[in-house]
């Protein structure tokens, strides 16, 4: 949810405040785009099986980070001249679903207190 609104905040202030961070123009996106992805994944997850308790296992994370850089990286850069690969992209999703793993450690294990 922070991620999304952090997304909306962004693209507000660059497009329409026209306020302009290069460094986060460029990386913060694609670092918000994993936790939103993964949070999305997991919430259909939750709504097909009627469980709220399941989570995403790290080599869900993990497969959801290559198949994204696969796609963003290499697969859309060579079917149009509109896409550039980026290296930096790469590590800004790998970030993302860094944050999005402990995130949803830290979710669990307060949840498991309680």
């Amino acid at each position: 949810m922070r991620s999304s609104l952090l997304f909306i905040v962004h693209q507000y202030l660059q497009l329409i405040a026209e306020i302009s961070c290069p460094l986060a123009d460029s990386y913060l996106d694609p670092a918000l785009m994993m936790p939103i992805v993964l949070h999305a994944v997991m919430w259909e997850k939750r709504l097909l099986h009627k469980d709220h308790s399941v989570r995403l296992p790290a080599i869900h994370i993990f497969s959801y980070f290559i198949l994204t850089a696969f796609i963003a990286e290499i697969l859309f850069p060579l079917l149009s001249n509109k896409f550039t690969a980026d290296p930096f992209d790469i590590i800004s999703y790998a970030m993302g679903s860094f944050v999005y793993y402990l995130a949803q450690i830290k979710s669990f294990s307060k949840n498991d207190s309680i």
